[in-house]
């Protein structure tokens, strides 16, 4: 499906900052003085819930950092949605759909109407200023007056049990590999981890991990039907424009910190060494 890989710089750049932080942790790993923050973090509640938030923040600016191009086959359908052969990334084939689904101009969340009246032709040829139904957006829907609330119901209630579902299969496979890296059964490694008795906070990451799976898988169900977050004023997905910014924030915040790192370093130093009126 893949044609060939195309690394950007960006790319890179942020894959670089990836291995110069996994190197790091490889360093810390076997020196204590570096080893005792990070197990602070680790035994904290709010250390480690944060932790797996920012997983998938930097997970899905991954995804979005891998290029290529498409194939043939790939292409055609691309220059259908926007006219040209372009360079996409493992994200834009994820939430392709996402991608493809564009309206005329804004709309509300999810909305079945565009946000503002235009003229409509009704089937009499009678023509009256409406809001007109959006392309994609709640378009299974035949009566969108009536059943609009329960449609959203449902797909709410569809997505949160699949979420729950994907939580408690990765749930169990966390608990599994814990009780297989501790020598100790299943059971008693759940019991420990639902009652909190454990060193690292353990209910938390799994209490997190699921709230986040049942998020996405909730966002996701209604996604497919629906402009979770509406749409912006040329009619693209705001929830895709939302997901694709998390790379744009992964690379500023990577340009800022390797641009301000050596004056950060060396007035640093020059504070620690001279204080008084040069660090004031």
């Amino acid at each position: 499906m893949i044609a060939g890989l195309t690394i950007l710089w960006t790319d890179g750049l942020i894959f670089l900052l990836l291995a110069v932080a996994i190197g790091f942790g490889l360093y810390a790993a076997r020196r204590e003085h570096l080893r005792a923050p990070w197990r602070q973090v680790m035994r904290s509640r709010v250390g480690v819930g944060t932790l797996v938030v920012l997983s998938f923040y930097v997970v899905t600016g991954l995804l979005d950092s891998v290029h290529f191009r498409p194939t043939a086959q790939q292409a055609g359908m691309q220059a259908e949605v926007s006219g040209s052969d372009e360079i996409v990334s493992l994200l834009d084939q994820l939430l392709h759909s996402l991608r493809a689904r564009q309206e005329k101009t804004y709309s509300a969340p999810l909305a079945t109407r565009l946000f503002s009246r235009e003229n409509v032709e009704l089937p009499g040829g009678r023509v009256v200023r409406d809001y007109p139904r959006l392309k994609y957006g709640g378009a299974h829907l035949t009566d969108p007056g009536q059943q609009w609330g329960r449609d959203l119901l449902k797909l709410s209630l569809i997505g949160i049990l699949k979420g729950l579902l994907v939580a408690l299969v990765a749930g169990n496979i966390l608990i599994a590999l814990l009780a297989g890296g501790q020598g100790d059964s299943f059971g008693n490694r759940a019991r420990l981890i639902l009652t909190g008795r454990t060193e690292v906070p353990w209910r938390v990451v799994l209490i997190t991990l699921g709230v986040m799976l049942v998020l996405i898988a909730w966002g996701a169900e209604l996604s497919s039907k629906y402009h979770l977050l509406g749409t912006d004023k040329v009619g693209e997905d705001v929830l895709y424009q939302t997901l694709k910014s998390i790379r744009t924030g992964l690379v500023i915040g990577t340009l800022t910190t390797l641009v301000m790192l050596p004056a950060a370093i060396f007035l640093g130093i020059m504070a620690g060494y001279f204080k008084g009126w040069v660090d004031d």
